[in-house]
């Protein structure tokens, strides 16, 4: 085991640590990945730190969600007026939506069991955490946080809860959640229903932009979580790498 600056082998490391972010491997149940893809393509790539196809297909998502008019439909569907589902679905864009929908779930299920080898491999051989923790714009420092807070922040305000445990990559996805809130008129809605007034809240909703916010909403809180745990788990071996290196007598070894 080692504190390495150096990311030339790539299958021992199981955490890098930048100023803006921490990501890291662990031991991860491939079937809540894929179900997080199921909710929304993207997600499950997110999950795993596979940000740059996680975005792609998030974008795919939103686009030919929003041209077929998918949401619209599901939503007919669910308050029984299948007519309406039918006549709002475009038939151009529509079939467009699985391959790339039904390739999310299947690939970030396999990457879930490919990283989690790696890090059964890694902790076995030993492994190792490159850090470059800090910058002229940031400075990332690993400690024990509590993830009840992460989770509380997220509830309140999604993003706030990432900001707590510096997982700031995700945070580019706040601006599509405002524009999804903007054009749900979700907080419009919630203001009528605070005061009683729920046919006003039912007619000024937009169901095609409402239908995401579940998803999005409960990624902010869930992922927050789970990575709050994860980081905790990472500061733990970070915290024993520098002790043995420092302290540690090399004819002495620590059970995996």
């Amino acid at each position: 085991m080692r504190l390495t600056n150096s990311t030339e082998n790539y299958r021992g490391i199981i955490a890098a640590i930048s100023p803006s972010m921490t990501n890291n491997v662990d031991i991860t149940n491939p079937s809540v990945v894929a179900w997080w893809s199921a909710a929304y393509p993207g997600f499950g790539h997110f999950i795993l730190g596979n940000y740059f196809i996680g975005f792609v297909l998030l974008v795919h998502e939103v686009l030919i969600n929003i041209l077929s008019g998918l949401n619209l439909a599901i939503y007919y569907s669910f308050t029984g007026k299948f007519e309406q589902a039918i006549q709002s679905v475009d038939t151009n864009w529509f079939l467009a939506y699985f391959p790339i929908y039904f390739f999310a779930i299947w690939n970030s299920y396999q990457r879930t069991r490919v990283q989690n080898e790696d890090y059964v491999i890694a902790r076995q051989i030993g492994y190792d955490i490159y850090s470059k923790s800090m910058s002229m714009y940031s400075f990332n420092r690993l400690e024990e946080k509590k993830p009840s807070i992460a989770v509380f922040w997220s509830m309140l305000a999604p993003g706030l809860g990432h900001i707590y445990i510096n997982r700031l990559l995700i945070l580019l996805l706040v601006p599509l959640l405002v524009l999804i809130m903007y054009m749900s008129q979700a907080l419009p809605a919630l203001q009528y229903t605070m005061v009683g007034n729920f046919d006003a809240a039912r007619n000024v909703t937009n169901p095609q932009w409402l239908m995401n916010l579940p998803s999005f909403y409960g990624f902010f809180v869930y992922d927050a979580y789970l990575k709050t745990v994860e980081y905790n788990d990472v500061y733990k071996l970070y915290q024993r790498l520098h002790l043995e290196k420092t302290y540690q007598h090399e004819q002495f070894q620590l059970p995996v």
